[in-house]
């Protein structure tokens, strides 16, 4: 359920396959970058994370350097859900065992005050609280959500 006070995050991480040949590192920056521009004229959305790094395929925020990110927020969850399981997106994601191996706990989630961008640092502390805790109203998944907070909650935010 939308709620104006409050966007959802989501960050998501993925580790690329050490043996990727070039062809399919091109066909993956294509795709990323196609897939960034339809996020931003999607329904919903506010925000997206963009530095390209020295690959384009975004900045190493992990001391693997094998590991990139994908960092949004959107107006709610039900439009985050919609373009991330319909559409061209689906589509990459029903491909993306060619070029990531699998994580455990690869995406959060999170309600935020709508004027506040979060950070990378923020964005991290997030995934590791959901590794550690499992699924809650600070950090959550698609499987297992939580409503936006009726209120600024501050030990929601900390």
């Amino acid at each position: 359920m939308s709620n104006n006070n409050f966007n959802i995050v989501e960050f998501n991480i993925a580790r690329i396959h050490d043996s990727l040949d070039k062809e399919l590192i091109s066909e993956l920056l294509s795709e990323n970058d196609r897939i960034n521009k339809l996020a931003d004229f999607a329904p919903g959305f506010v925000w997206r994370y963009q530095n390209a790094g020295i690959d384009g395929l975004g900045p190493r925020i992990f001391s693997d350097q094998n590991i990139i990110l994908t960092f949004s927020v959107w107006k709610s969850i039900e439009s985050l859900f919609e373009f991330v399981y319909t559409g061209s997106h689906l589509e990459i994601m029903r491909k993306r065992k060619q070029w990531f191996g699998l994580l455990e706990n690869y995406m959060v989630l999170w309600w935020s005050p709508a004027d506040h961008i979060p950070n990378t640092d923020e964005a991290k502390e997030r995934l590791k609280y959901l590794q550690t805790h499992g699924a809650t109203p600070k950090a959550f998944t698609f499987d297992k959500r939580f409503s936006a907070p009726e209120s600024y909650d501050y030990s929601l935010f900390i």
